[in-house]
């Protein structure tokens, strides 16, 4: 299988699957929280695809509610997102969990890279902290 998402932030691959399938990929982790992507492996010129960033705190912690979150990608001349930023009145919460969805339009033949960032705060019963994860998606257009 290749592998299909670069989290930039600790350098943690994830694989993908095949378009048209939504899968749950490999988190990226640490103590208070987990981020999965889901995202095709490749795409053909013209069709679109859903693309999702799952984020879910570990106990104590709880997704902070009023924080801006937010999601920004960039896909280049091969690969676009619409929407291309995503925040807090986008996205699906829960105490416990944040879910962002966009679709991915396929424009160029080639192997393209989407980009993003991800901002988002958690809080335990002490304090809340902000972070800040760079997210780097490869995908092949045919």
């Amino acid at each position: 299988m290749r592998f299909g998402l670069l989290i930039v932030f600790g350098c943690l691959l994830v694989g993908c699957a095949a378009h048209g399938k939504k899968t749950a990929l490999s988190p990226m982790r640490s103590d208070s929280y987990r981020i999965q992507v889901s995202a095709p492996e490749t795409m053909v010129v013209g069709s679109n695809a859903p693309l999702e960033v799952r984020l879910t705190t570990s106990p104590p912690y709880t997704v902070t509610q009023g924080f801006p979150l937010k999601l920004v990608l960039k896909g280049g001349k091969g690969i676009a997102s619409k929407p291309s930023s995503l925040g807090l009145s986008d996205a699906d919460l829960t105490e416990r969990m944040a879910i962002l969805r966009t679709t991915l339009s396929a424009i160029v033949v080639g192997q393209h890279r989407l980009n993003g960032v991800y901002s988002f705060s958690i809080c335990d019963n002490s304090r809340c902290v902000e972070k800040r994860v760079k997210l780097e998606i490869p995908l092949e257009v045919r």
